[in-house]
């Protein structure tokens, strides 16, 4: 019998790949940006920890991976919108 392959995703950040289920995804609704799997919309994927989101936020790669759609946001804005879209973030840096 023949397994299944299980799509893998990139992190933004670090360029690590993973299943989904192991990363976040951002997504430019309009100009907002949320976080969850449900949501439509252009997505990116990050990893759970503090160094990713970081690293996503510094040099642009989350507004060049969601094509500029998005408006400036702060590191503590942008953890609260993936803890509101029902992620948990690793706690280590």
């Amino acid at each position: 019998m023949q397994k299944l392959q299980v799509p893998l995703r990139t992190c933004i950040s670090c360029r690590r790949k993973a299943e989904k289920k192991h990363l976040v995804r951002v997504v430019a609704c309009k100009d907002d940006v949320g976080a969850g799997e449900g949501l439509s919309g252009r997505g990116a994927y990050i990893c759970r920890n503090l160094r990713c989101i970081a690293g996503a936020l510094k040099g642009r790669r989350l507004a060049k991976a969601l094509k500029g759609r998005i408006k400036n946001l702060g590191p503590d804005d942008f953890l609260r919108v993936i803890e509101e879209g029902g992620y948990r973030i690793d706690a280590k840096y």
